[in-house]
C-alpha cells in the first residue's frame, strides 16, 4: 500500500536551519518547476542533526509566466528539509517530469551565478501536476530520443540523465570509452561536442603521442620518488610514456577534454588523468582514483 503522505497534493518543508537562512532570499517567490527524472537524494548536514532532500529540476517559470529559466542537467536544484516523521515519504515527494507550483526562497547564487547550480529552497508545494504550457513543452522535448550518426563514432544516443553520449571506440591497439558531455536541450552544442570527439579519435595517433609525452614530462619525477621508496630502479620519460595505457576520453561542447590512462602499477594502481582544451592545449596531468 502506498504511503498516504505521498498522495497529498500539498506539503510543507520542515524548519530551515538558521545557517541556511542567511544564504536564501528573504522574499518568498511563487513559481512553477519541472522536475527531472533523476532520483531525489538525502544529504546529512555538517551538524549531523539536520537532513536536506534534493531533487534536480529541468526548468522553472515565474508565477506570471513571463520569466523562464531552463538549465543543463544538474543546473537547477530543489532543496527541502524533511519533517522527521515524514522522512521516507518526503524523499519521494517530487515525482519525475512533473510540473509543480511551489512557494520558495531563492539562493543568493541564483542571482549572481557565483555557483554553477541554482538552488531553490522549497517552502511549500501548492499544486502537483499544475498546468504550465511552456514547461509541458520542455517535458515533451526531454522525452524525445536524441540520436546522432557520426562516421567515426557511429550511432550515438544521448543519455539525458547523465547529459552525455557514450561510445566504445578503437584507439591504437586497444579500445577506450569516449564520453561526450553536452547540453540536453541544445542540438548545436550536442553536434559540436560530437564533432570535437570525432576529430580527436580520427587523429588518435598524434593525440596519443602528445598525451603520453605530456604525462611523462609531468609525472616521471614523481614516479621515481615512489620507486625510490620501494627500492625499485628509476625509469626514463620514454619508458614512462610507453607503459601507460589509454582507457577513457571525456570531451565537452566547450572543447575541454580529459584523457585517463592506466599507470601500469607505477603509482600502485592510480589513474593518470590529463586535462586540457582545444583552445589552450594540454594543461595538466595528475593522479586520480
Amino acid at each position: 500500500m502506498q504511503d498516504a503522505l505521498f498522495n497529498e497534493r500539498r506539503f510543507r518543508s520542515g524548519k530551515i536551519p538558521d545557517e541556511m537562512k542567511l544564504l536564501y532570499d528573504k522574499n518568498i517567490t511563487e513559481m512553477f518547476v519541472l522536475t527531472s527524472d533523476v532520483p531525489a537524494y538525502t544529504k546529512v548536514r555538517e551538524d549531523h542533526r539536520t537532513m536536506t532532500n534534493s531533487k534536480l529540476a529541468l526548468a522553472i517559470v515565474s508565477s506570471d509566466g513571463k520569466k523562464q529559466v531552463i538549465g543543463e542537467m544538474g543546473d537547477i536544484k530543489l532543496i527541502w528539509v524533511p519533517v522527521w516523521y515524514k522522512m521516507k515519504s518526503s524523499l519521494r515527494r517530487f515525482g519525475d517530469l512533473t510540473v509543480y507550483r511551489i512557494r520558495a526562497r531563492l539562493h543568493e547564487s541564483f542571482y549572481n551565478r557565483t555557483d554553477p547550480v541554482r538552488l531553490i529552497y522549497v517552502l511549500e508545494v501548492l499544486e502537483r501536476g499544475a498546468s504550465q504550457p511552456w514547461l509541458e513543452s520542455v517535458a515533451d522535448d526531454y522525452r524525445k530520443d536524441v540520436v546522432i550518426e557520426n562516421d567515426v563514432l557511429g550511432r550515438l544516443t544521448l543519455d539525458k540523465q547523465d547529459a552525455s553520449f557514450c561510445q566504445v571506440v578503437k584507439w591504437r591497439n586497444t579500445k577506450i570509452v569516449v564520453t561526450i558531455q553536452a547540453d540536453i536541450f541544445d542540438p548545436a552544442s550536442q553536434q559540436h561536442a560530437v564533432d570535437i570527439a570525432a576529430d580527436i579519435v580520427r587523429q588518435q595517433r598524434d593525440w596519443d603521442k602528445k598525451i603520453r609525452r605530456f604525462a611523462a614530462g609531468q609525472l616521471t619525477s614523481l614516479a621515481n620518488d615512489w620507486r625510490e621508496k620501494r627500492d625499485i630502479h628509476y625509469i626514463t620519460e620514454d619508458e614512462f610514456a610507453s607503459r601507460i595505457t589509454p582507457g577513457i576520453l571525456v570531451v565537452d561542447h566547450m572543447g575541454e577534454y580529459m584523457f585517463k590512462y592506466g599507470d601500469d602499477n607505477m603509482f600502485l594502481g592510480h589513474d593518470i588523468a590529463v586535462y586540457g582544451s582545444m583552445e589552450n592545449g594540454v594543461q595538466t596531468a595528475r593522479l586520480e582514483g
